[in-house]
């Protein structure tokens, strides 16, 4: 991710100890978010149900599943990088998770449903940048797949969702 965060397209690429950094940081951070959902979820044994489909944080996953399928099928992976960080940083982990907490806390099915919706995009999509990290997490969180998180899809959504 640090080889990649912060490159312009057809420039050389700075590796810097800040960088490196801010990479170890956000790699910390996405511990954290996927933590703080087992921590939730333990001792959980209801099927969780279907995600929602209207509300702002999904139409937010939504313009970002795009944009970085379209930075990255344009080989702008800075690009592609830069639209995770932010997305996974100050919305989901800043604001989402915040403001959600106590939804969480109480074991509210749709919430934990949303989140390990949210969490499962967010794994595929840094994949290209971080797959030592997101595999392991994915391991974790994922009850359902038997798969490996290298060899499941890309987050193809539809208009409907």
């Amino acid at each position: 991710m640090a080889l990649t965060f912060g490159a312009a397209p057809g420039s050389d690429i700075s590796l810097s100890e800040d960088k490196v950094r801010g990479m170890r940081n956000f790699a910390n951070k996405l511990w954290n978010i996927a933590r703080l959902f087992l921590m939730n979820m333990e001792g959980m044994t209801k099927e969780l149900p279907e995600q929602s489909k209207d509300t702002e944080i999904m139409k937010k996953l939504h313009t970002v599943v795009v944009d970085v399928t379209k930075y990255i099928e344009k080989y702008r992976f800075s690009d592609a990088a830069q639209t995770i960080y932010e997305f996974t940083w100050h919305t989901v982990a800043d604001s989402y998770l915040e403001e959600n907490k106590e939804l969480f806390k109480q074991k509210n099915l749709q919430a934990l449903a949303d989140y390990q919706y949210i969490l499962i995009h967010i794994l595929k999509l840094l994949h290209p940048f971080m797959p030592f990290v997101t595999e392991s997490i994915w391991g974790q969180i994922s009850r359902k797949h038997d798969q490996p998180l290298i060899i499941s899809s890309w987050p193809l959504l539809n208009r409907s969702e």
